[in-house]
């Protein structure tokens, strides 16, 4: 992420699609033993790190490689009152640098496709206790015979996009045994959305004159105009497995 889209971001509570809703979904997919130890991988500023510790007594270690996302998690943490359940440290996904099969529970939120979603899988399974779960969402297509705009658009900004099924596949060819699968639906989305897009327009206030600045808005909401065309035909889908 670069300069640009890391200040439209900040501050903002969610970085990709999702609510309490879809998280504690596919947290009772999960059987968990007491006070499970769990890695969110990916976390951002915490937006599901903060809705799995108010659903489950737990041990969250929650982990980014962005430092003002993870500062702002920090402050989250203090405010609340949880910093005895929940570790936040600077990780990053592509080669994280935990001791292998630790947790009971890996989470992932809107970030798996940052390594691939097959790879990210692999690399986050080494982690995870036997008979451990992984709970992830990832992109994929839910209607076929898309639009042209939409499918160009895509192939751009994600060209490894694929069907939901295809990815439940995904999850088999690893090894793992799928438990359930869902789609995150238009709540989620809007849970997104709607403050990102009241940042941009407040960002291309703040930054006018700055071209970069402007492209990178630009481009924000670009995606936010897609989904409002298209969104029946692809949504974050949760993938909830066992190893």
């Amino acid at each position: 992420m670069d300069e640009a889209m890391l200040e439209i971001y900040t501050g903002l509570d969610r970085y990709g699609p999702g609510d309490i809703e879809s998280t504690k979904r596919a947290l009772n997919l999960c059987n968990l033993p007491e006070n499970p130890k769990i890695l969110d991988i990916g976390c951002g500023s915490g937006a599901s790190v903060m809705c799995l510790a108010q659903l489950i007594k737990c041990q969250i270690t929650a982990a980014d490689n962005y430092d003002k996302f993870l500062n702002e998690l920090r402050v989250k943490v203090r405010q609340k009152g949880v910093s005895g359940s929940i570790s936040v440290i600077n990780s990053d996904m592509a080669s994280p640098d935990f001791p292998k099969e630790s947790f009971d529970l890996i989470w992932c939120e809107g970030a798996i496709y940052n390594i691939g979603f097959e790879n990210g899988l692999k690399v986050f399974s080494r982690f995870l206790k036997k008979g451990g779960y992984m709970a992830v969402t990832e992109i994929a297509w839910i209607k076929n015979r898309q639009p042209e705009e939409l499918k160009q658009f895509w192939a751009k900004e994600y060209p490894a996009m694929t069907t939901m099924l295809d990815n439940a596949e995904t999850v088999k060819r690893t090894g793992m045994e799928l438990k359930g699968m869902f789609e995150l639906g238009k709540k989620a989305w809007e849970n997104y959305y709607n403050p990102l897009e009241a940042r941009v327009k407040e960002y291309i206030k703040e930054k006018a004159g700055n071209e970069k600045a402007l492209k990178a808005a630009a481009l924000v909401q670009e995606e936010i105009d897609i989904y409002r065309a298209y969104g029946g035909y692809y949504d974050y889908v949760f993938y909830v497995m066992k190893k």
